[in-house]
């Protein structure tokens, strides 16, 4: 008999022991960690990629690509991570990607492009997430539509003609087209466009550490000319908030409200990648 309470006494010190052991949170792995079966997470020089691995009809990709339905999130405190801003934008609908910028540490600095698989809930996004991420204790975080240039401006190319810069623009970066406008004789202002953003900003650190080769006063500029109003590409004005420094934008880069627009000057010159034709204007 003593025996049996004995036995009994030990299995419920057992049973206590292994409830004091047991985390008092469950932990659940997010579907964006790392390894992920439906997203890809990898980062370069200062952005986070989460993407989806799901194959996407071309026509749709080609809308993606091009930044359809971007959204730009800012707020975003420094230790909070790019998986955690998936899960409540992805209560919404699937994600496509979120491009999620951090600092050399690994924090966030402040900022994050999203889109979704489907570019119309866009607007629905701008609606619904900021009651979400206050849900989710991150009321500083702001929702917004993407507003950022997918065009460069290239000047001050002296002594180089419209063709000689075509050529050399080849070999540095990858463009969708290029306009020359004739400032007065000879001199020439290029605005390169590209698919999107995100080829964009690519191309702008590339030309910026090789700008020498158009020349030593020769320059390169995001173009918002055709905003219609003074505004900076939503990167350049978050760096400016965040006062982080970075090395990608420069906000003195943008034409300020008392220079021209661009479509304001006159003889242009076309330069199309697809079949090296110009058309003069």
């Amino acid at each position: 008999m003593d025996f049996y309470f004995e036995k009994q006494r030990k299995q419920a010190e057992s049973i206590i022991c292994d409830q004091e052991h047991q985390p008092l949170i469950q932990y659940t792995k997010s579907p964006f960690e790392f390894p992920s079966p439906n997203y890809q997470s990898y980062q370069e020089n200062g952005t986070k990629y989460l993407k989806c691995l799901k194959v996407i009809p071309e026509p749709l990709q080609k809308q993606l690509h091009a930044c359809a339905g971007e959204i730009f999130l800012s707020g975003i405190p420094p230790e909070i991570r790019a998986e955690a801003i998936a899960e409540v934008a992805a209560l919404i609908g699937e994600l496509y990607i979120l491009r999620f910028k951090v600092n050399f540490s690994g924090d966030s600095r402040g900022f994050a492009y999203l889109q979704y698989l489907n570019p119309t809930l866009m607007q629905l996004a701008i609606i619904r997430l900021p009651a979400l991420f206050r849900q989710h204790s991150l009321p500083m975080i702001r929702v917004r539509q993407s507003r950022n240039s997918s065009k460069l401006l290239l000047k001050k190319t002296y002594r180089m003609s419209p063709q000689s810069v075509y050529e050399l623009l080849c070999k540095l970066i990858n463009f969708d087209k290029l306009v020359g406008r004739e400032l007065y004789p000879g001199y020439f202002e290029y605005q390169i466009i590209f698919k999107c953003n995100e080829e964009a900003v690519h191309a702008r650190r590339e030309l910026l550490r090789t700008i020498s080769k158009f020349g030593r006063n020769a320059v390169v500029l995001w173009d918002t000319s055709n905003e219609g109003t003074d505004v900076l590409s939503d990167e350049c004005n978050a760096n400016a908030a965040n006062r982080c420094g970075a090395s990608d934008f420069n906000q003195e880069s943008f034409p300020t409200s008392h220079e021209k627009g661009f479509a304001d000057f006159g003889k242009s010159v076309n330069i199309k990648t697809e079949d090296s034709q110009k058309i003069y204007n």
